[in-house]
């Protein structure tokens, strides 16, 4: 489990701890409830609240892990991001994904044509 959240960026729990066990259940509940369906399950709230923290908590489950995500987790932090920062963002993304692919693609070089190949790359590669 610890192999797999390194590998793919997931945050480490802070120092500073405290357990919201039934925040995290809510979160794998919904999680699961993806099954073999594409989808997305959205965490929300005000900045500082706990998100990331809650959410890394419920990818730390090893069954979890291993039922929904049987191909790794590919942790974004985005926050708030001018123009330049995003594609940097983006691009990273496509690199991270792309990182088997028999043919080296060059970076894209917009929003648009990352937003593009993030959208096949998420269909046909990475559906779940």
């Amino acid at each position: 489990v610890k192999t797999v959240l390194c590998e793919g960026g997931v945050p480490q729990r802070p120092v500073v701890f405290v357990t919201r066990p039934k925040l995290v259940d809510a979160i794998k509940k919904k999680l699961y409830c993806l099954g073999s369906d594409p989808g997305w399950v959205t965490v929300y709230g005000m900045a500082g609240c706990g998100k990331t923290v809650l959410t890394a908590e419920a990818l730390r489950d090893h069954q979890l892990l291993e039922d929904c995500f049987p191909g790794g987790i590919h942790w974004i932090s985005v926050g708030k991001q001018d123009k330049a920062g995003l594609l940097i963002k983006l691009q990273n993304l496509c690199s991270r994904l792309e990182h088997d692919s028999t043919l080296s693609q060059r970076p894209p070089l917009n929003i648009e044509e990352a937003k593009d190949r993030l959208r096949l790359l998420m269909l046909r590669k990475y559906p779940r």
